[in-house]
């Protein structure tokens, strides 16, 4: 895959729309924009910065009804990006990767339904994709189905913890830690690559770092990615009681 400049080239405008360059990790990651119009995740992640940075945007179930208004926006770029002049529309026809999702889960429950139309149009126009997840499922009737629509890419699959009922703690809403290694062993027989997520990256959270690192091997992660939990002051006031 090819990575963009981040410096907007002469002409090129900036869009103000949820699929947008990706700045994140320059020249680290192998994707040039990321796709995010999408609910905020249901999974009520404690240390979620997402979460935590927007409160407005009622994260525990209900919607602002905006994200409808973004998804529309970012299809309608997709389809038409060889008409338009943004600099998104000329990576998008020049077919640079893109992500899905570094501020809220592709495949939670909310999102499915509305992730998968885009995929269908992305991979009509061969336009590469990326993932990052928790919560897409093997157990899922429709596992199959996003599956077949999604060709061999490259996948973040996150997990924190080596105890279930910890997690429950954390992130009462996400997918079982057990789900996730299950998730990483089907998506590399399906010649999928995965990089595994300690993120964030909380030492007192795993009783055992060797092995909790040897089992996301065995699963067949062959990349590990750190990120630090990263809390400000505004953060730590935001958050309710049970979350700190």
């Amino acid at each position: 895959h090819r990575i963009a400049s981040v410096n907007t080239p002469q002409g090129i405008k900036m869009a103000s729309q949820q699929l947008t360059p990706y700045y994140g990790e320059f020249l680290l990651v192998p994707w040039a924009l990321e796709l995010s119009p999408i609910e905020p995740c249901d999974y009520s992640c404690s240390f979620c910065y997402a979460v935590l940075g927007d409160r407005g945007r009622k994260h525990y179930g209900r919607s602002t009804g905006t994200h409808a208004n973004g998804v529309k926006q970012a299809l309608s770029l997709i389809q038409n990006a060889h008409k338009r002049k943004t600099l998104e529309a000329q990576l998008l026809t020049r077919k640079y990767p893109v992500l899905m999702s570094n501020r809220t889960d592709p495949f939670g429950r909310k999102n499915r339904v509305q992730v998968l139309a885009l995929i269908e149009i992305m991979r009509e126009m061969g336009i590469p994709m990326a993932f990052q997840t928790k919560g897409l499922i093997k157990h899922d009737t429709d596992f199959d189905r996003v599956m077949d629509l999604i060709e061999p890419s490259w996948w973040y699959i996150t997990i924190s913890q080596d105890d279930d009922t910890l997690r429950k703690r954390i992130e009462p809403g996400a997918t079982p830690i057990e789900y996730r290694y299950e998730l990483i062993e089907e998506l590399v027989k399906r010649g999928h690559k995965v990089c595994f997520g300690w993120n964030p990256f909380v030492p007192e959270w795993v009783s055992d770092h060797e092995a909790f690192l040897q089992r996301a091997w065995d699963a067949g992660a062959r990349q590990i990615a750190f990120q630090m939990l990263h809390l400000n002051d505004s953060n730590v006031r935001q958050m309710t009681e049970r979350e700190k």
